[in-house]
């Protein structure tokens, strides 16, 4: 009998250990803060050691590291003139890593923190929060650097030949343009890969990254057909509408009148770009074409493809924000009922 019972509970004690176990391992539903901050854990430590590996490798005097860290293609008749070359996408990677890094650390230690303090309970309203403060923060600078190259307290003198830019396509650019053009490129891209892993389930994904990898091929081709003032237009008609979106989507304070007066701002000057901004520079670079015998260029067709098709994304976008601003207040008004 005492055997029986023995056995009883042995067997008793191995079912709940199973169960135990097989608890254990059971699938556990990962929370989107978990995966998020996984996510970008991730990215710090992948891109840090990228360029920690190459400004090693630079040290130990590694000829390979030398395109991720010099300036190439210097032109040899001019001085302070440069071209393009396959060597800048090396360039261009090192950048992207550097920004990956800086935005996973900003949302990660400061931006996600500080809201939390301020009082943003709700993980998805930090995020989206954030994510406008980090969009603002990143076209202000981008708006100011492309006014900068349109030239506006020289705007009344511009003229056809100042928007088409070099009068032949073999001619060099300056050193400030060519980093502005490597720096919108990596920019974009960089953008791209922080909507390919995190942006999937929001609405407008695939529009948003069509138009990031459009504007990375308006502004290469741009750049080396020289057109200076051609390329700080294409970003002032972008990057514009995206800040007045962004000064809209962080302010949670404001009522909703004033948040769909921004939004509107906004959905105005995308409608301007999208309606006679683009479409004029596209008609431009066919009048630049026939000026510096470009016509017949890979960089000339891929310029007229890519501004064609990044008008109709940009009327498309103009949709979202005249007709999202009531979608983006009830959004908001509900997560505050929720918190």
């Amino acid at each position: 009998m005492a055997d029986t019972n023995d056995t009883t509970t042995a067997a008793a004690s191995s079912g709940g250990s199973q169960q135990q176990t097989r608890k254990r391992f059971q699938k556990r539903t990962l929370s989107a803060e978990y995966l998020q901050e996984d996510y970008e854990q991730n990215t710090l430590g992948t891109t840090a050691g990228f360029f920690c590996a190459i400004w090693a490798a630079w040290l130990m005097g590694e000829h390979f590291s030398s395109m991720f860290t010099t300036f190439d293609y210097p032109d040899l008749d001019s001085d302070g003139q440069y071209h393009f070359g396959g060597k800048d996408v090396a360039l261009v990677v090192l950048i992207i890593s550097k920004l990956l890094f800086v935005r996973a650390g900003l949302f990660r230690y400061v931006l996600r923190p500080l809201l939390r303090y301020t009082g943003a309970l709700a993980f998805e309203r930090q995020q989206a929060i954030a994510e406008h403060v980090f969009a603002g923060l990143v076209y202000s600078v981008s708006t100011i650097a492309g006014a900068y190259f349109v030239g506006w307290p020289r705007l009344d003198s511009l003229g056809l030949t100042s928007l088409c830019g070099s009068a032949h396509i073999d001619e060099g650019v300056s050193v400030e343009f060519k980093v502005f053009v490597l720096g919108q490129c990596a920019l974009r891209l960089a953008m791209l890969v922080a909507e390919f892993f995190e942006g999937e389930n929001r609405p407008g994904y695939y529009r948003r990254l069509a138009i990031q990898y459009l504007l990375v091929g308006v502004l290469a081709s741009a750049g080396l057909l020289g057109r200076t003032t051609f390329v700080g237009l294409v970003v002032l008609a972008i990057d514009v509408p995206s800040v007045i979106a962004a000064v809209s989507g962080v302010s949670d304070a404001l009522s909703a009148f004033f948040r769909q007066a921004i939004n509107a701002v906004a959905g105005g000057i995308a409608t301007f770009s999208a309606l006679v901004v683009l479409p004029g520079l596209t008609y431009a670079s066919v009048k630049c074409a026939s000026l510096d015998h470009t016509r017949a260029s890979a960089q000339y067709w891929t310029l007229m493809g890519s501004m064609a098709v990044l008008c109709a994304l940009q009327g498309i976008q103009t949709k979202s924000l005249w007709w999202g601003s009531t979608t983006l207040t009830r959004a908001q008004d509900l997560s505050k009922k929720t918190l």
